[in-house]
């Protein structure tokens, strides 16, 4: 079964995750792990946009046919 992500939730993250990588503060380890997490976090937000698309040309082609 595909995991539902939270899209919102997830650019949030993102959000964070970009703040924390802006930091001066943050060490090397730090940045690695939180840059580690942003392109998990991003791989799942494009999957999911990907999904969302697939399903709104089906839709479209599915009205299309409907119009013929």
């Amino acid at each position: 079964m595909v995991k539902q992500i939270d899209f919102e939730k997830s650019l949030s993250d993102l959000e964070e995750i970009i703040q924390q990588l802006e930091n001066p503060k943050t060490g090397l380890e730090g940045s690695l792990a939180a840059f580690e997490k942003g392109v998990g976090i991003v791989k799942s937000c494009q999957k999911a946009l990907d999904q969302a698309k697939n399903r709104v040309e089906i839709l479209l082609g599915e009205d299309q046919h409907e119009q013929d």
